[in-house]
């Protein structure tokens, strides 16, 4: 897993437009074609970082990664062992059906390489499952952290997001500084996940992941800029047992999201959005 290229594809060609985006050369095209080349071995070391990161939290390793731009989005597939794959999208519409064509490539792959079951990126590979979750009629209790500064009248309806289907804690950041954050770990109907990691050190390992993310997300903003146009502002850390997703709020201001179970990957993603969208909203 040293980042280098064992093969590569592409339909990018002269005078084409992708999005708002115009290849106008076939220097151009080869020029984004290298661009795009040199994230992907980037994204190596980026998902290499992240993934010792989120170790600690026994939920299996990084098995996809989602940064979406403005104009576009790069993805990250592990595959097999120290293989994985890169793709990119170099138009904002499109962004979800090339990570469901990315996630069949994926498996296609695993399972012509002799390793059986499907690893279900992003939830994609069935239908909607509430899995194994006890779906009570109990009312969540409700878990905060909060700066003395915190909007907590926002907060409070922030909560409401939380369920035990799919969007299970999330994070409000100043830059790398906790807003305030919510989650319903505490609830007997997600003991099941608690099994081997307490909830209190979920949260705190959620935190320092959010604070990393601010600075990894700061170098690769950039890079992806170039290549794809637009700063960085969506991001999907996909593991074998659930995922963490951020999406940036403002030029300052962002929300980490978190789902423990893998069959609610993509719900809570949806979760997420509209959490971003509220917060979005509070800003003006």
């Amino acid at each position: 897993m040293d980042g280098s290229c064992a093969y590569c594809c592409d339909v990018l060609t002269a005078e084409q437009r992708y999005g708002d985006q115009m290849i106008d050369s076939q220097e151009a095209a080869e020029l984004r074609r290298a661009q795009l080349l040199t994230n992907g071995q980037e994204l190596n070391f980026v998902v290499g970082r992240l993934d010792h990161a989120l170790r600690p939290l026994r939920s299996g390793r990084l098995i996809r990664a989602v940064f979406e731009v403005q104009e576009g989005a790069l993805f990250y597939y592990s595959t097999v062992e120290d293989e994985y794959l890169v793709g990119a999208r170099l138009d904002r519409t499109g962004v979800e059906d090339a990570d469901r064509a990315m996630a069949e490539l994926s498996e296609r792959l695993r399972i012509d390489s002799g390793w059986g079951g499907a690893i279900n990126y992003g939830s994609y590979a069935d239908e909607f499952s509430l899995g194994h979750i006890s779906m009570t009629a109990e009312e969540p209790r409700y878990n905060r952290q909060f700066a003395p500064h915190a909007d907590r009248a926002l907060m409070e309806r922030c909560l409401l997001a939380l369920d035990r289907r799919d969007l299970h804690y999330f994070a409000y950041f100043e830059g790398p500084d906790l807003i305030f954050a919510g989650d319903i770990f505490d609830n007997e109907f997600l003991a099941q996940f608690f099994t081997r990691v307490t909830p209190a050190s979920r949260r705190l390992r959620y935190l320092q992941i959010g604070r990393l993310l601010y600075t990894v997300i700061a170098q690769l903003s950039p890079h992806l800029g170039v290549s794809l146009g637009g700063g960085l502002y969506r991001t999907v850390l996909d593991v074998e047992a659930g995922a963490l997703y951020y999406l940036r709020i403002s030029d300052t201001r962002s929300v980490i999201g978190v789902t423990l179970d893998q069959s609610s990957v993509a719900a809570a993603d949806q979760q997420v959005e509209k959490l971003a969208g509220l917060l979005r909203g509070a800003e003006g």
